[in-house]
């Protein structure tokens, strides 16, 4: 085995001092008797610029253990370090330069592999530096938790990180002299993974017999393991058998309008999110009824909706809802091929609509008080908005208005008045 015949190590406790602008005084102490192998003859002092990265030595024999430096710019970044040489040469010093090209080669949700190049040396091959891998997360509280680890080769797989999170990371070489100057600081995000929770706070708001607008909040901090880039609405019918239908919202968004659904009392609505690895869970369903629609609008007080076939009035169908407005208001009376008569002023037409959305549509604009709703060759889905008119014909036709007094057997009575008059 090869060995080195020089002092085994550099003077300690090297001091720099600046003088002035342009001067720096460098002094350092005697290596310890058991390091020396030999006698002391000479120092070399060496002086690195960061900028421009060039290195100038000079020697000092020995007792001397100070040298003044002139004709250099104080206010510049560089480094010095010190060697001692005996009758056989110069011994080891300080590594002067930080690895180059550290780099994250790869990466999972919890580790990262780092490589950089190895650090040149022409000092004593008896102390072939080694380096350190100084990493630190930064967490949401602006703490610093920083971990070093020593590697002899030049890689190292940082391992047991946290999903998604950023990482600096810097690397020195070192031998027994010391610590050399750090590499630029490089940062790495370890991997993404899936959600682990789901979003918060799902609602489901019925807004007419066909729709349901769905809302949710964002997936809690700490849980989301990436960024968020989509989410997806999963609704089914309460039905045996049913399948279940989906919907992708982009990320900016946390709403939905599921529109085009089938009248069915009840649908039940899941949502989850997705990063670049796929969806998380999926949220506790909620459900959305057409119960809920109508505990949702405080004008209804009740609806019911009933179908009759009449022996002697064949084509007449009449649903019936009773509002808690003003006391002298008009009954909203739903017909189909039988128009009513004396219902008011139409000031709003609507084609090739339903039922529930005319009454809805009515129920939105102050202005009605009546409506008519006509499927027929001729009008095939007319809704027909009403107002008073110009003759106050919500005072005149009584048999129109409503009152808390109102019985079926009148409602009855209505329908063949209404029957009669056409």
């Amino acid at each position: 085995m090869w060995l080195a015949s020089g002092p085994k190590v550099a003077p300690p406790n090297i001091i720099a001092v600046r003088v002035n602008s342009s001067c720096v005084l460098v002094s350092w102490e005697r290596i310890p008797i058991g390091k020396r192998r030999g006698l002391i003859q000479k120092y070399r002092v060496n002086i690195t610029s960061k900028i421009p990265n060039e290195t100038t030595s000079r020697e000092v024999q020995a007792p001397t253990q100070y040298l003044e430096i002139v004709g250099i710019n104080v206010d510049s970044e560089f480094t010095i370090t010190v060697e001692a040489a005996n009758s056989k040469g110069f011994g080891p010093v300080i590594p002067t330069i930080p690895p180059q090209n550290v780099k994250e080669v790869n990466k999972t949700i919890t580790s990262l592999f780092i490589t950089w190049d190895v650090v040149p040396t022409n000092q004593n091959l008896e102390l072939i530096p080694k380096y350190k891998v100084i990493y630190s997360l930064k967490s949401s509280k602006n703490d610093i938790h920083g971990s070093e680890v020593t590697a002899s080769t030049v890689y190292i797989n940082l391992t047991g990180l946290k999903i998604h999170r950023k990482y600096n990371i810097t690397v020195l070489a070192f031998n027994q002299c010391g610590d050399g100057p750090s590499s630029p600081m490089l940062s790495v995000i370890t991997d993404e993974d899936r959600p682990k929770a789901a979003p918060q706070n799902l609602s489901a708001e019925r807004k007419n017999s066909t729709s349901i607008l769905v809302s949710w909040d964002r997936v809690p901090n700490g849980k989301r393991d990436g960024t968020i880039i989509s989410y997806r609405v999963n609704y089914t019918r309460s039905k045996p058998g049913a399948r279940t239908m989906s919907e992708k919202v982009d990320k900016a968004k946390r709403l939905l309008l599921l529109t085009n659904l089938e009248t069915d009392p009840e649908y039940t609505i899941t949502v989850s999110a997705s990063t670049s690895k796929g969806y998380g869970p999926a949220s506790k369903p909620v459900r959305s009824s057409i119960a809920s629609f109508v505990r949702a609008e405080p004008r209804l007080l009740f609806m019911f909706g009933i179908m009759l076939f009449l022996k002697n009035l064949i084509y007449l169908n009449v649903f019936l809802v009773f509002l808690t407005c003003p006391p002298l208001r008009k009954l909203h009376l739903v017909t189909e091929n039988n128009r009513v008569s004396n219902v008011g002023h139409v000031f709003k037409q609507f084609h090739g609509t339903d039922w529930f959305n005319c009454l809805q549509a009515c129920h939105d604009e102050p202005n009605c008080v009546s409506y008519s709703y006509q499927r027929s060759e001729n009008a095939n889905g007319l809704c027909e908005l009403n107002d008073c008119g110009f003759e106050d014909l919500c005072n005149r036709d009584k048999f129109l208005t409503y009152s808390k007094g109102f019985v079926f057997q009148q409602i009855k009575t209505i329908i063949k008045k209404t029957d009669t008059s056409t």
